[in-house]
């Protein structure tokens, strides 16, 4: 709501003169009777007539000298007030600003710790996945080994075999020139 001074067009150190010539000059200004010479619609009259009625308000409190002190005295305590307001407001604001950084942190810090441990579960289940394949390759190259072992052993069993049936038949052999020598020694003693 304007103040009394805005009402009038003055400001706060006019002197009682200045207020009076304001107020006249308004009360010509928006004074039903003239409003009716102007032929203005019936909105224009009441928009005039309350102009009037706030005009005389306000010069019925600033005419008056205490009334003016109590006035100035109450503005000021007003002002006080809306600055009061303005200082605990900013106050309350710069307090949900703190709470809203606060809370955003630690949003933050939350996201940073689940993200931190799905980093680590992930690098888990990395290591345990390498653990398996080093196992996996490792059973591979035992088996493998094994394989080849198997082979070599039976390999050297076909060997063993080849060399007992190479020995057999030189056995055989052997005892067939043994007995051969014999049957030519034999025949040899007798001729």
């Amino acid at each position: 709501m304007p103040t009394h001074y805005r009402i009038l067009g003055v400001n706060k150190k006019a002197t009682s003169a200045d207020i009076k010539k304001a107020w006249r000059k308004l009360a010509l200004d928006c004074h039903p009777d003239r409003a009716a010479q102007r032929n203005l619609s019936e909105r224009g009259e009441k928009s005039l007539a309350k102009r009037f009625k706030m005009a005389s308000a306000a010069y019925e409190v600033l005419g008056d000298a205490d009334r003016r002190k109590t006035y100035d005295d109450e503005l000021v305590d007003e002002a006080r007030q809306k600055k009061a307001e303005k200082a605990r407001q900013k106050r309350q604001e710069a307090q949900r600003a703190a709470a809203e950084a606060r809370r955003n942190a630690e949003a933050m810090h939350r996201a940073q710790d689940r993200k931190r441990a799905e980093e680590e579960r992930v690098a888990a289940w990395h290591a345990e996945a390498q653990k398996r394949e080093r196992q996996r390759r490792q059973s591979v190259r035992s088996q493998e080994r094994r394989r080849a072992h198997e082979r070599e052993l039976d390999r050297l069993a076909l060997i063993q075999e080849e060399a007992y049936q190479d020995e057999a038949e030189w056995a055989y052999i052997r005892n067939e020139i043994e007995r051969l020598w014999v049957y030519i020694g034999f025949f040899h003693r007798k001729s």
